[in-house]
């Protein structure tokens, strides 16, 4: 049964820590370009083809029509807080984990440093985080009671979590599929009604079409819009053929043109594909791999230079898989390094990095703060962001906590742990093969699974009271 007083109790808690850090730090942060580019289509009505489109809505109503960023700020904060709180509840409703140990975690995920600043920022992550930690929870509540409900609730909020950060795509999709095969494994209760692989197969049919179903009407909605073939966006080829630079040969396109750009760019000593550390450049930088192509062989089309990238990499990756999977590793174990960890931070929190005039003029005339300076000032956010880079690393590594969870806590918390494992590890996976480098932000989404792998470890350490 539910301990509403606990889930009372967890909530004061969370919500009392968020109202404290909310009154001692509630400056806007901007990390540029993604922020000016929301902000942009917030308030010009478009949508970007190259981030989510969903959170430029959102900061429409949040921010544009009100004329102030503080209640995007606010929102933020509540949807870390609500995360939290569904954190603490999962792992004490479905991971059956103490009251104290799973209101500790619900409080660490609140008080996490890459939460606490990314509230601040004007990005996606604070809501995505909101989705993921949803998700989860209704995956930890299918493999406890399989109930086709349920699937359905996950494809829906998979669809919108997709539609805040791109990264999520392969684990929203395989997500159903992966709920019904842990639940055929491990599920022993005899409540299902009906023959229990009957029904389990009716849930895994059901997934699949809704999956489908869904994911084809939001492709078509982007596909209609930027009148281009049906996709999550149209960058998303150019932007994985930067992170893959280094292993994209010119042989791996036939346009002769694209042939030659790559080959030319791999002597070039501004921005060599060849090198690793020059990934994120050839996606961002002028005269970088993707402009590049867009400009001087599709003649500005960036749709069509979208598509060529994509194909490109599939014949790249089916080419030299070790090679790429490789430069994956390659990407993981940049994170394990702290002076690379700590240059990161600085970068991501918008440190000694002047804000672009025009930028600055439209914050101050639309919503009536003066940004000038905000590159320079230590915000108590900023602050305790560069303090919490040891623990950054941690992130890196938590899969293998997640993993450890699996073998050492008790046979009733084995489908929790089993499915918060696999989750950590697929989404690890697609991060490093598809990220241009250690982006420590890229990270956020691993609190909740870290926070949830070290509060099953610490509840299997510790004996339960006769």
């Amino acid at each position: 049964m539910m301990n509403l007083g606990l889930i009372g109790r967890m909530a004061a808690l969370v919500v009392a820590v968020k109202f404290l850090l909310g009154l001692l730090d509630l400056a806007p942060l901007f990390f540029l370009g993604d922020s000016a580019t929301y902000l942009s289509a917030a308030i010009e009505g478009y949508l970007p083809v190259d981030r989510s489109f969903t959170y430029p809505r959102l900061l429409t109503w949040l921010a544009v029509y009100p004329g102030s960023l503080t209640g995007v700020l606010i929102a933020q904060i509540a949807s870390g807080a609500v995360a939290s709180l569904l954190l603490g509840f999962s792992l004490f409703r479905y991971a059956r984990v103490r009251p104290g140990i799973a209101m500790a975690a619900s409080l660490a995920l609140a008080l996490d440093p890459l939460n606490v600043v990314h509230e601040r920022l004007v990005l996606t992550e604070s809501l995505a985080l909101l989705g993921y930690a949803g998700v989860l929870t209704l995956g930890l509540a299918y493999v406890e009671r399989p109930r086709f409900l349920v699937i359905a609730a996950t494809c829906a909020l998979g669809v919108a979590l997709v539609s805040l950060r791109f990264v999520f795509i392969p684990m929203v999709l395989l997500f159903p599929l992966l709920l019904v095969a842990i639940a055929g494994v491990t599920f022993r209760d005899a409540r299902l009604s009906g023959p229990r692989w009957l029904v389990l197969a009716a849930h895994l049919l059901g997934a699949v079409v809704l999956t489908g179903w869904m994911h084809h009407g939001y492709r078509a909605y982007v596909g209609r819009h930027f009148r281009g073939h049906p996709g999550y966006q149209h960058m998303d080829g150019l932007m994985l053929l930067g992170a893959w630079s280094p292993m994209v040969e010119a042989n791996d396109t036939p346009n002769a043109r694209f042939a030659a750009i790559i080959a030319q760019l791999r002597q070039d000593s501004g921005v060599p594909s060849g090198l690793r550390l020059h990934r994120e450049a050839q996606i961002w930088q002028p005269g970088g791999l993707a402009e590049t192509l867009v400009r001087d062989v599709f003649a500005g089309d960036r749709i069509a230079a979208n598509a060529a990238a994509k194909q490109a990499c599939r014949t790249a990756v089916f080419r030299d898989p070790r090679g790429i999977a490789s430069l994956g590793a390659t990407t993981w174990i940049e994170y394990l390094n702290p002076s690379t960890m700590q240059e990161r931070i600085l970068v991501e929190q918008g440190w000694a990095r002047p804000l672009d005039e025009r930028f600055l003029q439209v914050v101050r005339v639309r919503f009536g703060f003066d940004a000038a300076r905000i590159h320079l000032v230590l915000t108590p956010a900023r602050s305790y962001h560069r303090f919490g880079w040891p623990w950054y690393i941690v992130l890196a590594l938590s899969p293998l906590l997640n993993l450890a969870a699996v073998f050492v806590v008790p046979r009733e918390q084995r489908p929790a742990a089993l499915l918060l494992a696999v989750c950590a590890m697929l989404l690890m996976v697609v991060t490093v093969l598809t990220a241009p480098g250690a982006v420590v932000r890229y990270l956020q989404p691993f609190t909740v699974t870290a926070w949830a792998a070290i509060a099953l470890l610490v509840s299997a350490a510790i004996p339960r009271p006769e």
